[in-house]
């Protein structure tokens, strides 16, 4: 048993609704992938995320009355 807790919280918003699928292994340029032995990535999570501590999503909680939207 670990001797402390680490709680991280994952806030996906709207990734969950936009997923990549069928997207060809780039194998020139910059991003190629030599290693890879398939044509294709499996389905995978496309979009922005959010990595945060349980300690900032209970402030931003506590706090919302204070904050502004930001671009919205």
């Amino acid at each position: 048993m670990l001797p402390f807790l680490l709680v991280v919280v994952l806030c996906v918003g709207g990734v969950v609704r936009r997923f990549r699928h069928s997207w060809l292994v780039e194998r020139t340029g910059k991003w190629a992938e030599p290693d890879y032995a398939a044509m294709v990535y499996p389905k995978f999570a496309c979009g922005a995320g959010y990595v945060m501590s349980s300690d900032l999503v209970h402030w931003l909680a506590d706090n919302s009355h204070m904050l502004a939207a930001y671009q919205v």
